[in-house]
C-alpha cells in the first residue's frame, strides 16, 4: 500500500514540470515510503539504531546551512529530511512509542 502510494507520488513528481509542486509530491512520496519505518519505530525501536538516522539529520542540518536562496525550492526537502530524521531519532533512542504504550496500559 504505501508502496503503491509512493509510486503514485513519484509519479505526480514528475509529471506536473513545475518545481514547487514537484518538490511537494517528491515530499509526499518520500514520506509515504517512510511510514512503515515510522510505526516500526514506534512500536519497536530496539530493532532499529538511531546512529544511523542521526546522520541524516546531521546532514540535513549541513544542507540547510548551506542555503544561499531561502524559498521553498532550495530549502523545503532538506527541512523535510531534518523533521523526519528527527523524529526517527527520537522514536528509536528514547523509546517514545514504548513509554506511550506502557502508560496508556
Amino acid at each position: 500500500m504505501c508502496g503503491t502510494l509512493s509510486f503514485l507520488g513519484l509519479t505526480l513528481w514528475y509529471v506536473p514540470k513545475v518545481g514547487n509542486i514537484a518538490i511537494l509530491f517528491a515530499m509526499i512520496a518520500d514520506a509515504l515510503a517512510a511510514a512503515p519505518t515510522l510505526v516500526k519505530s514506534y512500536h519497536f525501536p530496539e530493532t532499529e539504531d538511531y546512529r544511523i538516522y542521526f546522520f541524516g539529520v546531521v546532514n540535513a542540518a549541513i544542507g540547510i546551512l548551506a542555503i544561499s536562496q531561502w524559498n521553498f525550492e532550495h530549502f523545503g526537502f532538506p527541512l523535510y529530511l531534518l523533521v523526519l530524521n528527527l523524529l526517527l531519532v527520537l522514536l528509536i533512542r528514547f523509546k517514545i512509542g514504548k513509554r506511550l504504550q506502557k502508560r496508556n496500559a
